[in-house]
């Protein structure tokens, strides 16, 4: 009987250092995870800021372009990065 006791102490330690190593490296992913989240949000923003500056360099040179006598159909290039606000306002066209 004593044996079957020791057994069965020693299967509820290792049941319980399972279920303590199972927490832990549930906790380690779950970090991982977030770092992995962290690193890929960081990099798409990166990249949509990226995305604005060439929107609107591309916005500059229409400008540019606008008020040194060439004539487009539209008032600017949107990618669609840019919030409204940021857009330039464009009102120089050539007359033909």
């Amino acid at each position: 009987m004593e044996h079957f006791q020791n057994v069965n102490m020693f299967f509820l330690h290792t049941q319980n250092l399972s279920n303590e190593l199972n927490a832990k490296v549930g906790a380690f992913d779950a970090q991982q995870s977030n770092y992995e989240f962290f690193d890929t949000e960081k990099a798409l923003k990166s990249q949509i800021e990226d995305l604005k500056r060439q929107e609107m360099q591309c916005n500059q040179n229409f400008h540019e372009d606008a008020t040194f006598g060439n004539e487009y159909k539209t008032e600017h290039v949107a990618i669609g990065v840019l919030e409204k606000s940021d857009y330039l306002k464009f009102g120089t066209k050539k007359l033909v």
